[in-house]
This record gives C-alpha cells, sequence and structure tokens, in this order.
C-alpha cells in the first residue's frame, strides 16, 4: 500500500509543481478541500482545482527529493498520511532554492457509480514540514478549522473500534484494533499470524477461536485463512487479491461457495 499512496504524493506533488500532470485526479474526491501550500490557498471542489492547477503559471522550475511517507490507519476504510519533502526551485538566474515541506492527505474508502470500493481523498494540505515532538509527528496542529473538523471526526471514529485482545508469546498480549486486522494465516499447533496494517502478530489462538472473535466482515476463506472482506480487491483463479497486494488461496472446491458468500456481503455492505 505504501508504494500506492508514494505514487500517489509524487502525482500531487508534481500536478502542483510542474504544471498540470493530472494522474492524481482520479483518487481525490470530486469535493475535495485543497488547503496550501502558499498561505489562505484554499480550493473546493475537484473540477475548480483542476482549474486551478490549468490556470497557474510559475517562472521557476520544481524538483522534489527526499520523499517520506508515514501511514496513519484510523479505521479500515480511513486513514491519514504525512509526507515529508525537499522542494528545490530553479530560478532564471540560476539560484537553487531549497525548502522542507509536508503533505497531510485523509483517504476514506468509498463505493463508485457502479458499485465498486475505491479509495478517494477529501482532504490534501502542503506547507512548511512539521515539527516533531518526542520522536511523534505534530504537524496536524497546523490544519485550519474545516480540516481539523473532519481530522477530529475521522479520529472520533477510531477511538469507537473496539479492540481484541490477544494472547502472544512470552506470556505477552496484543490489544488490536478489529478493523485493523487484514488476514489472518494458520500457523503450526496452537499459533496463529494476524497480518495488520501495521505488521504482522504471532498468536497463541487456534484458526477457530479467532474466528469466534473477529466481527462479521471477516471470512474463513480456507481452512488457514481468515480474510478482511473490506480489504478483498478482486476474486479469480481460485485467489483473493486484496487491497494491500497480497493473494490469499481458495480451494477449488470451495471456490464456487465462497464466491457466492462474499458477492452477498459486498451488496449488502
Amino acid at each position: 500500500m505504501l508504494e500506492t499512496i508514494e505514487k500517489f504524493c509524487i502525482d500531487a506533488l508534481e500536478s502542483y509543481y510542474n504544471y498540470g500532470k493530472t494522474d492524481f485526479f482520479d483518487n481525490i474526491d470530486d469535493n475535495v478541500l485543497w488547503y496550501g501550500p502558499m498561505e489562505d490557498q484554499v480550493v473546493i471542489g475537484k473540477e475548480n482545482l483542476i482549474d486551478f492547477f490549468n490556470r497557474e503559471k510559475r517562472t521557476l522550475k520544481f524538483n522534489i527529493e527526499d520523499l517520506s511517507v508515514k501511514l496513519f490507519p484510523l479505521k479500515a476504510d480511513a486513514f491519514v498520511f504525512l509526507a515529508e519533502y525537499s522542494l528545490y526551485a530553479y530560478h532564471s538566474d540560476g539560484v537553487v532554492s531549497r525548502y522542507g515541506r509536508h503533505m497531510i492527505v485523509v483517504s476514506k474508502r468509498k463505493k463508485d457509480a457502479d458499485g465498486k470500493y475505491v479509495w478517494k481523498s477529501p482532504l490534501i494540505h502542503i506547507s512548511d514540514v512539521m515539527r516533531k515532538r518526542n520522536g511523534k509527528y505534530s504537524g496536524l496542529e497546523y490544519l485550519g478549522r474545516e480540516e481539523k473538523s473532519l481530522v477530529d471526526t475521522l479520529m472520533q471514529q477510531r477511538k469507537s473500534v473496539k479492540k481484541i485482545p490477544l494472547s502472544g508469546t512470552a506470556n505477552s498480549n496484543y490489544y488490536i484494533a478489529e478493523d485493523s486486522i487484514v488476514y489472518v494465516e494458520g500457523g503450526k499447533g496452537i499459533q496463529c499470524y494476524v497480518h495488520t496494517e501495521d505488521g504482522t502478530l504471532l498468536v497463541k489462538h487456534l484458526m477457530k477461536d479467532m474466528e469466534e472473535k473477529l466481527p462479521d466482515y471477516y471470512y474463513r476463506c480456507h481452512a488457514s485463512y481468515i480474510v478482511n472482506l473490506r480489504h478483498v480487491k478482486k476474486l479469480c483463479s481460485c485467489k483473493l487479491l486484496l487491497d494491500t497486494g497480497e493473494e490469499i488461496p481458495v480451494p477449488k472446491r470451495k471456490y464456487a461457495k465462497v464466491k457466492e458468500d462474499i458477492n452477498s456481503w459486498m451488496e449488502k455492505n
């Protein structure tokens, strides 16, 4: 997923700094809010943003380097990512200026006109590089009131997500947001691997125990796999392709039933 996000960042930045490259417009919401990088530079709506990019005339040439992206999941269908980068401005007299910049993007999963799930960004904010406090990003305080309201809403949704306790190795315990699990993979004996949006955990549970612990949008498509249906992108050739890039096997004898169950869940949700 990070590779996709990095491409989105690059497309967005090149669109702004290099005269209207438009690839990233496919991934923004129709009512997107664009804020910055100039002070009080606010554009609302996809069509207005396209028009704004097309009208912008700049005499400088720009180059983007040292791009670094951090992903902060809010829940299964929403996340914020923060990108830091160096911006080099090339002046006509040969002078080169370097600026530290950051970009904050909110992305939400929604259905398009055809009923398919897609990721769309309702907020993009570019400004001076963020400070860090105690090793953590604190850039959200630079947002305006409208952006803060949107992020606060998403954060509250995240806080309301139920956490499930899982027994780890060496007498440890994990408390995982139930919607942050992408899929569960069976291991040897009484253990399995829980693949989350933040990494993989080895826990001491049978697959049937995990199946009972998880909500109804998790589906056991294989004796050794339970998938989060919100991450399912495609089913074909006895495989489930997730939007995180993983391929989950589906037994041939269960393929028709798995297809029926997933289609039924997708239609209801």
